[in-house]
């Protein structure tokens, strides 16, 4: 079934006849929509239409106009789907009153059925399977967060064991009337809170079993059971192996000596901060904002200067290489440093009021093609280009090293090693193969 919603919000159209248009589903012309004859304007017109025996066959629904423009507000289909098997009505009062007691909130779902429809709408945190019998569904494991609040729960026996159960165990606990408490086999963490342990106190039984995530370890098992004839106490422990373990290894962890604090790299100039991130950023010196400010040279401008970066500088020819304007080129009409951004021309935007403004690039999305040279930017790419190829003779050998000892001589390395006093021993050769 398909459910169509009309209105005519265009107060152009006045009279009957002014918008017509024909609704095909499947193909087929399944009626003629003329909204104003039918309830006039500025109100809400509905219409459905059924269609049959479709399977895996698209359903393609058209408007084509007749006079004027179709027009459409919303579309609803719907689809007949077999019914899902139902939980055990016996299970579905007890999840209902698991839910009341535990106080779960609606938000988690819990509405319905507990199981059906199995497909997309059971429970969350509940797991179902088929019965026996397999005519019902029947509730087969819980994981949920043991949040909720206890100090109302009336029941004597609370058998919670085996649910996957997360989270950490609430003071109301040891508040409520409970003499029985099950919380072994769960996935539980935290600490077990002091009011639990009234619970043994008066008598009741506490079972806290392979729960790894609990500090107390040693507690698995606590029944202190009083005599009506005599005034005795029996008090049961019992160890399980795995609290054992984690017992045995917190213990050990203790025990081992401690390591010394370990000291992190500390620089004044950085911090965390957004505020002072924001105002070194914003307040930097030249010297980092010509940095900044700097842009690769293309690789023409890098072979002929040896440089790989200048800072951008007005009249100097760009090209964008990403973001928006990727492809773009054009003449530097402006540097703006005082936000990180300069301006090419040609690259522009409209604002509201119909004034053209220049679009801010940041430097680092162009390559420069063309430098404007005057002296000070001659002098900087020769400065430029000296530094970098000393920084490429650094750890080189010289010709003259390199011919000394293919010929056997005394490199001036090793006459300066040579003329090292007896009392200090020299570098061996071994050093030297491992650094080269």
């Amino acid at each position: 079934m398909v459910w169509f919603h009309f209105a005519e919000i265009d107060s152009g159209v006045t009279m009957a006849g002014q918008r017509v248009f024909d609704v095909l589903i499947g193909g087929e012309n399944a009626t003629r929509i003329d909204i104003y004859k039918e309830v006039g304007g500025f109100i809400a017109f509905k219409w459905h239409y059924i269609v049959e025996n479709l399977t895996s066959t698209p359903l393609v629904v058209k408007l084509v106009p007749v006079v004027g423009k179709p027009i459409i507000c919303g579309l609803e289909n719907y689809a007949v789907v077999p019914l899902d098997l139902a939980t055990v009505p016996s299970q579905v009062m007890a999840m209902q009153a698991l839910k009341e007691s535990l106080q779960i909130p609606d938000r988690m779902g819990w509405h319905g059925d507990p199981c059906a429809p199995s497909t997309w709408d059971s429970w969350e945190g509940v797991t179902c399977h088929h019965s026996d019998n397999g005519q019902n569904l029947v509730v087969t494991q819980l994981f949920i967060t043991l949040f909720c609040d206890f100090s109302n729960v009336s029941f004597l026996i609370r058998d919670l064991s085996s649910n996957q159960l997360t989270g950490s165990i609430p003071d109301s606990l040891g508040s409520s009337n409970l003499k029985v408490i099950l919380l072994n086999n769960n996935q539980l963490d935290g600490q077990v809170p002091e009011k639990l342990y009234s619970i043994g106190v008066h008598g009741g039984i506490i079972d806290l079993c392979v729960i790894k995530g609990f500090v107390v370890y040693l507690l698995c098992l606590l029944a202190l059971c009083f005599g009506t004839n005599k005034r005795s106490l029996a008090l049961l422990l019992v160890i399980c192996p795995s609290s054992y373990l984690h017992f045995q290894e917190r213990f050990l962890r203790r025990r081992s000596p401690p390591q010394p604090p370990v000291k992190m790299k500390y620089n004044p100039r950085v911090s965390s901060s957004r505020r002072k991130s924001r105002k070194a950023h914003f307040t930097a010196p030249s010297s980092v904002r010509r940095v900044l400010m700097s842009a690769p040279l293309s690789a023409d401008l890098r072979n002929k200067y040896n440089v790989r970066s200048a800072p951008v500088r007005k009249d100097d020819e760009v090209q964008v290489v990403r973001g928006t304007f990727k492809g773009r080129e054009g003449k530097v009409v402006q540097v703006y440093r005082r936000k990180w951004v300069i301006h090419v021309e040609r690259i522009t935007r409209e604002k509201v009021n119909g004034a053209t403004v220049n679009v801010g690039i940041n430097p680092s999305k162009v390559v420069i093609t063309k430098l404007k040279l005057d002296k000070d930017r001659k002098a900087l790419l020769d400065r430029k280009a000296r530094g970098r190829a000393a920084d490429k003779a650094k750890g080189k050998f010289s010709a003259e090293e390199v011919a000394a000892a293919a010929a056997g001589a005394p490199s001036p390395g090793d006459r300066l090693i040579s003329s090292i006093p007896p009392t200090i021993s020299p570098i061996g050769p071994s050093f030297f193969t491992y650094l080269l």
